[in-house]
């Protein structure tokens, strides 16, 4: 955290000082959701001397990335190397690299909307772990066929066979077979909103 030195500092001036230059031209919201001006003090924004400023959100709320790659075909089951019960280590294509997965965590992965591949389940919002992702994201009304987006998706345990439905133009199979996992589906966050989250400019309140 940056202690305020000087409350007549412009947020331009503070950044210069305090933050590497890359923050200069990114803009920069207060708590409430209003874009800062940047050439008005920091005072005009409710900070004064002694006060420590944070930073929120920004790529690193959302991982680490190397590059921007979408994806038709997503399958669980062909990233899986090794499985036990307290985690699966999974090679994974999207940029939030997966590593070791606990159970019901939440793995991100960059998609395209696909109607190709198949997909065992979602009658329930169960998938099996060699469902094509991508097609399963349609059936279950999260994006649109060829529209992109990054997906959030649990694994969790699985104790029931897949059952198929007719959703949104996709219709999903059977799979009369109980396997130990299978996958569920979080949130869908649009590609903009993924890699241009807003920053917020917040003052840092000490916990008491």
């Amino acid at each position: 955290m940056r202690k305020v030195r000087d409350e007549n500092k412009t947020i331009k001036e503070y950044f210069m000082s305090s933050y590497s230059t890359h923050w200069i031209d990114k803009p920069i919201y207060d708590i409430k959701g209003q874009l800062i001006d940047k050439n008005k003090t920091l005072k005009d924004y409710g900070f004064s001397n002694g006060d420590s400023l944070s930073i929120k959100g920004g790529m690193s709320y959302y991982g680490y990335f190397t590059e921007k790659k979408f994806f038709e075909k997503i399958v669980i089951s062909d990233l899986i190397k090794e499985k036990n019960e307290n985690f699966i280590l999974m090679d994974s294509p999207s940029r939030a690299n997966c590593g070791k997965i606990f159970y019901n965590a939440i793995i991100m992965f960059e998609i395209i909307g696909s109607n190709e591949g198949p997909v065992f389940g979602g009658r329930d919002g169960r998938y099996s772990l060699d469902s094509n992702i991508c097609k399963a994201a349609v059936f279950e009304g999260k994006i649109n066929i060829g529209e992109k987006a990054v997906i959030e998706v649990k694994i969790i345990k699985n104790n029931n066979n897949f059952e198929g439905d007719t959703r949104n133009g996709i219709t999903t199979s059977d799979f009369r077979y109980i396997s130990d996992l299978c996958f569920i589906f979080g949130e869908a966050k649009s590609e903009e909103e993924y890699y241009h989250p807003k920053t917020y400019l917040v003052k840092f309140e000490k916990k008491k």
